[in-house]
């Protein structure tokens, strides 16, 4: 688009990740990208499989995505399990909506790895770096941020996630109209 000839607008959403931290500590980065566009699509599969980024990908990384790049660059190159997911969660997205896609994108069927929505506990950290609740908490319960499912580690499991998306959907559909 040419600024000059039009109005240009230019608006900046934020991009969520999910970490998922097991006992250990080992620690999976699920970052909801937005929709898929071609030119990053290819970008992001490198991070993913920990390949070396061009130059000019790491121009287009640090122009599009400014305040992000550094940390998945670093991710990346220490062989951190990262996963871009071509689905945004939006500022005004409630609880539900977010579980709902967690559940929908992280969950591994043929390993009967499984986040439903209503097993959740989400936390998110504040500007000072303090893990906070999101959502409901039950006092005399003792709350710590663990999660214990196991790791994706093999490619081939990569293929299954990919395949597993629509089947997640159909589960995800019963399970809110059987509850």
């Amino acid at each position: 688009m040419d600024c000059k000839k039009s109005c240009c607008v230019y608006i900046k959403t934020n991009i969520y990740t999910i970490v998922y931290t097991k006992r250990q500590n080992e620690k999976m980065y699920f970052i909801f990208i937005g929709e898929k566009n071609k030119s990053y699509s290819n970008i992001f599969t490198k991070l993913e499989q920990f390949k070396d980024l061009l130059k000019t990908d790491i121009n287009i990384l640090e122009t599009v995505f400014e305040n992000y790049f550094k940390t998945w660059m670093k991710l990346s190159n220490n062989k951190i399990y990262i996963k871009f997911i071509y689905n945004r969660i939006k500022k005004d997205d409630n609880i539900i909506e977010i579980k709902d896609k967690i559940f929908l994108y992280l969950s591994i069927p043929n390993n009967n790895i499984y986040f439903y929505p209503n097993n959740l506990q989400l936390w998110f950290k504040n500007n000072k770096n303090n893990l906070n609740i999101l959502g409901y908490t039950y006092e005399d319960i003792k709350n710590e941020p663990i999660i214990n499912v196991t790791k994706i580690t093999k490619n081939s499991d990569l293929i299954k996630y990919k395949k597993n998306l629509e089947k997640n959907k159909i589960i995800l559909n019963n399970y809110n109209n059987f509850y």
